[in-house]
């Protein structure tokens, strides 16, 4: 019914979809004064700025020079013109203030406005400054006074952009920042001697006008006088120069080239012009220090109207033309006709002729004698149109420098203003900030920096985010809002697409960097590596290190050290009782199958087995546990029957790998001689209580069973540790490279609910479809669970194709052209005979931009569920380049670095062989209350003996028998 409605009334309904590839949500944006990450956004090249700098410097002076010369010329009816001019302005802006009140819309006529109100004010400006040396004193002093602050703002936009390098450290951007000497005083440091710059650059400008200004007088009583006034100009220009010249050598700043101070006054203009053209409304971007400066619209506007007051000036002084024109020295050459006489002899000889022929002859006779004075006549009058052409291509050619002067001159002039002003303090900024190689640019990688400039960051949200890369689009930082990652994370990319490198690796460090005075942020960070990367393992070390946090590392190669992690000597596992502790191992590792028939059958004999045992006996190991599921006996003791370990031996054969994990199994017993190791084991509960971070090395290649069980142990230590806090408590985020190793249903429980208990989780594997492994689909739980999601690399057309369905809508133009075939069938003279324009709805990321995202190396997908802080993009992927969070080198030196040796504090992990011969010299554990109050022994059981003693004994070679008598025999 509603449709028809709409139908009837001419209704045009269109779909929701994106009319460009920017997924940016401004409007959601919170406030971002403060942030202090500064990114220099940039989608432009040089070349590119350059024709814009060019466009906005002579574009203004080229539309403002016949207005303004109309004016001039029009001086005499300037009051008339300028109060029709603005009555018409003035109309307009009432019928827009109509349109306003009652539509709400911002007419069209705004521009007419504008423009209006311009060409009034300038002929009434024209009208009023007629006279040359007037316009000079008056006009052009106060345009060179408005360049004067304009080139203030101008050279601090670039300074404090300057400021903003990728080198350089958060601290040396507030120093050079404060260094700006402002607007109000005068300001002099010592150590800073380009401070005094623009009180100098007055003086110097000052200089320059007076030099100026005499050169305008001496002209006017000279022959240059038409001239004088353009010729004026010229002189300012060249003093500007001189007299900077001479403050340079005097000593009084640090001596540096006019070119390079020429050089950096055009660079800063073209920051101030071309900076942000774009006007990005992203977190994170560096923004002009004096905010009514960061809109488009109003710089643009400074500097039209700057350099349109330098073309009033130069039109307003124009060319002197003299009120009467100057006597021509070819007219004052004119002779006038002589009077002819005839001699005697001539007068004889015209009586002698017929009166006929008397009046003929006479004639001629007198035009004979005038041929020299016309002769004359007619090179004077040559010599008049000669010296008339001259002095009309003099005026044509004072008209076309004036002209030539009006547009090119004011961007001279501003350029000098601002060189005269600011050169040395822009020379002093870039030859310290910006230069290659400057003094003040840090070593560190800049990735680095820009960390640390949002970690310590005076805006609270920017500390609460993280970096992920920069948006390809439109060059601005994408940031990641930590409530976000609280939610997990999902990361995917085919083998080799740097997963780790740029993803795991530069979010486990910006996590492991937080401010500890942040406690709000404080956090914990547990890195589960099941492809044993020792590059990872050392970068993760030394930022742990240097954000002096305690960092301890678990580990199954042998002969490498570890801290010590054994799960059943955590310290909330006697808050368990034997049925949590049994559902906890049985779901860590994997052995309930579920509740079908068979699998029903043997997840309940798993169940009963492991019950008993842990109800019976004190185990407080894997390595105990199997000396129990080895044999019969203790399951018989406990209540149980033989057949019960023949339908559990899945759970017999998995402890039987776990048991060989040498720091999986050391109990205090066993580090009785090394109670420093065992006071620094990895206790899940504390990294609730105290930031730090661990990390688990489990190589899968090496253990392709028992790592992947030790990391699920892990998981459940952790979950359950979680769970039994209460209050306030450290967030612990938890990262997994080879997320598709640890699959299986218990994983599940542990995604939907361990962002409530404060543990967030980062999955990587390779592609969704690993999320289906063993009979378990974790596809669906993973993509509702995880908040935020990367795609580094979709090679596969399944995880293409997924991308782009779930990338949304977006409305393209599709070009249709139809071609006429010739008569003669020619097809390779085709000419286009229509071209028809269709617009079509397709997928926001097209197959050809994931297919390219996908062959760049840095560059990836991102995409949020929701919007929070910082993070708005509407839940659609968005395209970012990323960076490493290391350079090469310090790569290549972290992958050669040795494992760290063996202390105080941790074990060196033994072989599985040397492992078991060991524990075969120990004692089983004890029964429940077989124990007296000290923990000691009952009489009628052997003591314990410690580890270190039973590996002792095994391995250190047997003192010499004496002769004859028999040896103890060696065990093989």
């Amino acid at each position: 019914m509603a449709a028809m409605t709409a139908s009837a009334r001419g209704v045009r309904m269109r779909p929701n979809v994106a009319q460009s590839q920017e997924t940016l949500d401004a409007a959601a944006l919170p406030r971002h004064d403060n942030t202090e990450l500064n990114h220099r956004t940039c989608v432009t090249t040089f070349w590119q700025d350059a024709l814009t700098v060019a466009r906005l410097l002579f574009v203004p002076t080229l539309l403002a020079t016949p207005i303004v010369l109309v004016a001039s010329i029009l001086a005499p009816f300037s009051t008339l013109i300028a109060s029709s001019v603005l009555g018409a302005a003035g109309f307009f802006v009432l019928v827009a203030f109509i349109q306003v009140a009652f539509s709400g819309k911002m007419p069209s006529v705004l521009s007419w406005i504008i423009l209006l109100a311009t060409c009034g004010s300038v002929a009434a400006v024209m009208g009023v400054f007629t006279n040359a040396s007037v316009a000079y004193l008056l006009l052009f002093s106060f345009a060179l006074a408005c360049a004067y602050v304009f080139s203030y703002y101008v050279a601090k936009q670039a300074a404090f952009w300057m400021t903003a390098h990728p080198q350089l450290k958060r601290e040396t951007t507030l120093q050079w920042q404060d260094l700006w000497p402002p607007p109000d005083r005068h300001y002099f440091n010592s150590d800073f001697p380009e401070s005094i710059g623009f009180s100098a650059g007055a003086v110097l400008l000052l200089g320059a006008w007076i030099f100026g200004f005499a050169a305008q007088r001496f002209l006017m009583q000279t022959a240059w006088a038409p001239a004088a006034n353009l010729l004026s100009i010229l002189v300012f220009m060249v003093a500007v120069l001189i007299l900077w010249q001479l403050v340079n050598l005097s000593g009084t700043l640090r001596p540096i080239s006019i070119w390079s101070a020429l050089t950096n006054s055009c660079r800063a203009l073209r920051i101030f012009c071309c900076y942000n053209r774009h006007e990005t409304p992203a977190i994170g971007v560096f923004r002009f220090p004096s905010r009514w400066l960061r809109p488009v619209v109003v710089r643009d506007s400074l500097l039209f109207a700057t350099l349109v007051l330098f073309v009033m000036a130069i039109a307003a002084m124009g060319i002197i033309l003299p009120a009467e024109p100057p006597p021509s020295q070819a007219a004052s050459k004119t002779e006038p006709p002589p009077e002819i006489e005839f001699d005697q002899f001539e007068l004889d000889w015209l009586a002698s002729l017929a009166p006929n022929e008397r009046a003929t002859s006479a004639e001629r006779l007198q035009q004979e004698k005038l041929a020299p004075w016309r002769a004359r006549q007619a090179a004077i009058a040559a010599e008049a149109r000669q010296e008339s052409k001259g002095q009309l291509v003099a005026t044509l050619s004072l008209a076309l420098a004036l002209v030539g002067t009006a547009v090119a001159a004011p961007p001279v002039l501003l350029l000098l203003t601002l060189f005269a002003t600011s050169g040395h303090l822009l020379s002093r900024y870039y030859d310290s900030l910006e230069a290659p190689g400057a003094p003040e640019q840090s070593d560190e990688y800049s990735w680095k920096i820009a960390v640390e400039r949002m970690i310590r960051s005076n805006d609270a949200d920017e500390r609460n985010h993280l970096l992920l890369g920069t948006s390809v689009l439109h060059d601005y930082p994408v940031l990641l809002h930590r409530e976000l990652l609280k939610s997990h994370g999902h990361i995917t990319g085919d083998t080799g697409a740097h997963k780790t490198s740029y993803a795991i690796g530069p979010l486990a460090a910006q996590l492991i960097a937080t401010d500890p005075t942040s406690t709000d942020l404080d956090c914990s960070v547990v890195i589960i590596d099941l492809k044993g990367e020792d590059w990872l393992f050392h970068a993760t070390r030394d930022a742990a290190q240097k954000a002096g946090r305690k960092f301890r590392w678990f580990t199954i190669v042998p002969d490498d050290s570890s801290y010590v992690f054994n799960p059943f000597t955590q310290s909330h596992w006697s808050q368990l009782s034997p049925e949590q502790c049994t559902q906890v191992i049985l779901q860590a590792l994997s052995l309930d199958y579920g509740i079908g028939y068979g699998r029903g059958f043997f997840s309940a004999m798993n169940e009963t087995v492991l019950l008993r045992l842990l109800r019976e006996y004190e185990i407080n190991s894997f390595e105990a546990l199997y000396r129990k599921l080895e044999d019969s006996a203790p399951t018989k003791a406990a209540g149980g029957q033989a057949t019960d370990l023949r339908d559990a031996r899945h759970l017999t054969a998995l402890v039987n790998r776990l048991s060989a994990a040498h720091a999986l199994n050391l109990t205090e017993q066993d580090l009785a001689d090394k109670p420093e190791a065992w006071d620094n084991a990895i206790d899940m509960p504390t990294l609730f209580d105290e930031s730090q971070v661990v990390y688990f090395t489990l190589p899968s290649p090496l253990e392709p069973v028992g790592a992947p069980a030790i990391a699920k142990l892990a998981l459940y230590s952790l979950f359950t540790a979680a769970a039994q806090r209460t209050g306030k408590r450290k967030q612990v985020y938890v990262f997994i490279d080879e997320f598709q190793q640890v699959i299986s249903d218990s994983i599940k429980l542990i995604l939907e609910q361990a962002r409530s208990k404060g543990v967030s989780l980062i999955l990587a594997h390779q592609t969704t479809g690993q999320l289906d492994r063993n009979g378990t689909d974790l596809a669906e739980t993973v993509d509702s669970c995880t908040a935020f999601k990367q795609n580094l690399k979709a090679s596969d057309t399944k995880a293409a194709k997924r991308l782009a369905e779930g990338s949304g809508e977006a409305s393209y133009q599709m070009f249709n052209t139809s071609y006429r075939v010739p008569p003669s069938g020619n097809m390779d003279n085709l000419m286009p005979e229509t071209v028809d324009v269709v617009e079509t709805i397709r997928p926001r990321l097209e197959p050809n931009t994931i297919i390219e995202v996908s062959a760049d190396s840095s560059a990836s997908m991102v995409r949020f569920t929701e919007g929070s802080g910082y993070t708005q993009f509407s839940g659609y992927w968005t395209i970012i380049d990323s960076q490493y969070h290391q350079t090469p080198d310090e790569f290549e030196v972290r992958s050669r670095r040795d494992w760290p040796a063996e202390d105080g504090q941790t074990v060196r992990v033994l072989g599985e062989q040397i492992r078991r011969t060991a524990a075969a010299a120990q004692a089983g554990p004890r029964r429940r209350g077989e124990t007296n109050g000290s923990g000691e022994a009952s009489p009628d059981e052997p003591a314990v003996i410690s580890f270190a003693d039973a590996l002792d004994k095994k391995l250190r070679p047997h003192a010499p028998q004496p002769q004859g008598e028999p040896q103890e025999p060696q065990d093989a």
